[in-house]
């Protein structure tokens, strides 16, 4: 069970990530916003069927996005903790 619904935390003190757990609380998706301004990214991290976090749909983020992944992941842990 999830410590929150909705948390924040701050990366390299330029950049801020909101994350919300997924539609209708599912414990498998959170929808993340990243935000370094003036810039504010959205995007999906889900768990897989083995239990792994990650990006979903990378491709079309752009590679300082993709480089917080570890540090996404290791903020969903400490909340589901």
């Amino acid at each position: 069970m999830a410590k929150t619904e909705l948390f924040t935390k701050s990366f390299d003190k330029s950049i801020e990530v909101e994350f919300a757990r997924g539609p209708g609380g599912m414990e498998s998706s959170y929808n993340v916003r990243v935000i370094k301004d003036p810039t504010q990214i959205p995007l999906t991290m889900k768990k897989n069927t083995i239990g792994h976090w990650g990006i979903e749909n990378r491709i079309s983020l752009p590679p300082w996005v993709t480089d917080l992944e570890p540090q996404l992941i290791r903020a969903i842990k400490e909340n589901e903790a």
